[in-house]
């Protein structure tokens, strides 16, 4: 029980904030490579429903290539995380069984 609760309220804490972190640091250093003109900061201050309106359209290209950088970044930080969150989960669930069998051991005993 105590191990779901801490991954109940750290994870997310941790993986999610570690992933938009990620995010931005890879949108920001393929903006500087794709599109050297366009500041990277008003990238990410804009926003992806915007960028057609803000951005010149040769520029746009190079910017949703940064964009999809960043967001294959993010899910494998995602994915990582629900990675390990499900190891340890099973690792938990194995525990559990051998309680489990530790007491049904110890009620067959007193029963006899």
């Amino acid at each position: 029980m105590l191990t779901w609760l801490v991954f109940q309220c750290v994870g997310p804490t941790v993986f999610v904030t570690s992933a938009q972190a990620a995010f931005i640091n890879k949108l920001t250093q393929t903006v500087r490579t794709t599109v050297p003109d366009v500041d990277p900061l008003k990238v990410v201050h804009t926003g992806a429903t915007a960028i057609r309106a803000v951005f010149r359209e040769d520029q746009v290209p190079g910017i949703v290539e940064a964009y999809m950088v960043g967001i294959k970044v993010a899910f494998a930080i995602a994915v990582a995380g629900a990675g390990t969150g499900l190891l340890i989960g099973l690792c938990n669930i194995r525990g559990e069984q051998w309680r489990l069998n530790a007491e049904k051991a110890k009620d067959a005993a007193v029963a006899v």
